[in-house]
């Protein structure tokens, strides 16, 4: 099994380390390159969402992303502190409605769910936790 991690504080400027780590680690893996930045998309999303909505932005407080692979399986933990997100009550809406309400915003979840197979959030180990699956052999989701 191959596996990596990075922390970064929490600001936006802090992705790039994360998308760095990310695609090192996928540059060996079975995926094409049209799929591995999709995937890469997906975790810069929840990354964000983590880092925006959860923490504020604040720099004292820490997100980690851990990737693994055991093929066919690629598998993303991002770990973060602040507020949890009540993803079992989360609806997605209609694009049409996220469009015309003129809100910017609000696809990100459904992008992340129509790339990778499974994504689920919980509270673990005083953290919050999300984590992502994608088979590497099942081809993502056109509509992504």
């Amino acid at each position: 099994m191959m596996k990596a991690s990075v922390r970064i504080p929490c600001q936006t400027k802090n992705l790039k380390e994360v998308r760095e780590a990310t695609r090192r680690f996928m540059q060996d893996l079975p995926i094409s390159a049209y799929e591995a930045n999709l995937i890469l998309v997906a975790i810069d999303e929840i990354c964000a969402n983590a880092i925006i909505h959860a923490n504020h932005s604040d720099p004292d407080r820490w997100l980690v992303v851990r990737l693994a692979y055991k093929n066919p399986f690629f598998q993303v933990e991002v770990e973060y502190q602040g507020a949890g997100f009540d993803y079992k009550n989360h609806q997605s809406r209609p694009v049409d409605e996220i469009k015309d309400s003129g809100r910017k915003g609000g696809l990100g979840l459904q992008l992340v769910e129509n790339i990778m197979d499974k994504v689920e959030f919980k509270f673990t180990r005083g953290k919050n936790v999300c984590l992502m699956n994608k088979n590497l052999l099942k081809p993502i989701n056109n509509n992504a």
